[in-house]
């Protein structure tokens, strides 16, 4: 159902990195890390993803959580 009165016209997802350039990023989600100021506890959450103690579920809705609590949406 179209919305008359959105402002949106365009969503893309860069999944692969091909159309955005990150420069020093790994990725977009380190890009928004950064650019919200929660790099830091993001890559502890990585870690803990990446060691097996966190289950990829878990992991990408914490990192959620911190976009939301920085008023993200």
């Amino acid at each position: 159902m179209k919305n008359k009165n959105s402002k949106i016209k365009l969503v893309c997802f860069d999944l692969d990195n091909t159309l955005i350039d990150f420069g020093s990023h790994n990725s977009s989600w380190d890009f928004l890390h950064e650019k919200l100021g929660v790099h830091e506890k993001a890559g502890e959450l990585k870690k803990e993803f990446f060691s097996g103690k966190m289950p990829y579920k878990a992991w990408a809705k914490a990192d959620v959580e911190l976009w939301k609590e920085k008023k993200a949406s």
